[in-house]
């Protein structure tokens, strides 16, 4: 039998979910993995919680950290205040946010936004039947990628980021500048 895309997003956030549990336990970390060969990003245009689309094929020429997360995954919420900072710190200078939320409804996500401390400037795009994340083949929760400004995934991280580290802060900046 083929799983059908819900079965999928339900499987996938069942591993993000355990996942998200274990990394529950660890602090934040500073670093990002190098992507094999750097390869072209997929395609990715959602609408935002605003209302607003966004689409990664008009963003050539910035740099895009992408970020996959969800409401219930303790991780994702610990790093979120540091994309604040990050976002606030480097929108002007050549680089976007976009965080992706995997699955949730609209309703769901509003109440997290309300209740949540520094408010969130970013752009928060809605996946509510988990296309992006089996496209972009997240397994874990919070999945991080960067984007160059040539449209290739240059870095990846699965788990919580510091986004305010000195490497993942000098990795963009170097990116950035190119």
């Amino acid at each position: 039998m083929i799983p059908t895309r819900r079965t999928a997003l339900l499987l996938g956030c069942l591993v993000a979910g355990i996942a998200s549990v274990q990394a529950a336990n660890h602090e934040l970390r500073g670093g990002f993995s190098v992507s094999y060969k750097n390869p072209a990003a997929p395609h990715l245009r959602l609408q935002s919680f605003d209302g607003r689309e966004y689409d990664l094929s008009a963003m050539k020429g910035r740099v895009v950290v992408i970020n996959f997360w969800a409401t219930w995954c303790p991780p994702c919420i610990e790093e979120m205040p540091t994309i604040q900072n990050l976002w606030a710190d480097t929108h002007d200078s050549g680089l976007e946010v976009l965080a992706v939320n995997v699955g949730e409804s609209v309703d769901v996500i509003r109440a997290f936004l309300d209740d949540f401390e520094p408010k969130l400037e970013f752009p928060i795009l809605l996946d509510p039947d988990g296309e992006a994340f089996q496209i972009w083949r997240v397994r874990g929760l919070p999945k991080t990628i960067v984007v160059n400004k040539h449209g290739n995934i240059i870095y990846e991280a699965e788990g919580g980021r510091d986004m305010n580290s000195e490497h993942i802060r000098g990795r963009l900046q170097i990116l950035i500048d190119e």
